[in-house]
């Protein structure tokens, strides 16, 4: 594969996640309300762990820093959060929002 396109891919995707993640520690309230709503314990703490391990792992994706593994790890998170949310409300539809955005 072509290595320029790696580091494009690879460096996009560590700016979306430094935003997205900093912009989860600067105001958890919002994402913490919403986990509240859905019966997850310690909302704000969960809500900075989860800013927290965004903000992380884009700062890694822009220093090429175990990409893979963090990849892996962030897929494997998805898919759990996914679930969970299937467990909780019991239908698909509302599962794949929840991923999809």
């Amino acid at each position: 594969m072509n290595n320029t396109l790696l580091l494009a891919g690879r460096t996009l995707l560590g700016f979306l996640l430094l935003a997205c993640g900093s912009g989860k520690l600067g105001q958890p309230d919002h994402l913490a309300l919403m986990l509240a709503q859905i019966s997850l314990p310690v909302p704000h703490l969960m809500a900075y762990l989860i800013g927290m391990c965004e903000f992380v792992a884009g700062i890694a994706f822009l220093i090429g820093f175990q990409a893979r593994t963090i990849a892996a790890l962030l897929a494997i998170g998805c898919l759990l959060a996914g679930f969970m949310m299937y467990l909780i409300s019991g239908t698909a539809e509302v599962a794949s929002v929840f991923l999809l955005g």
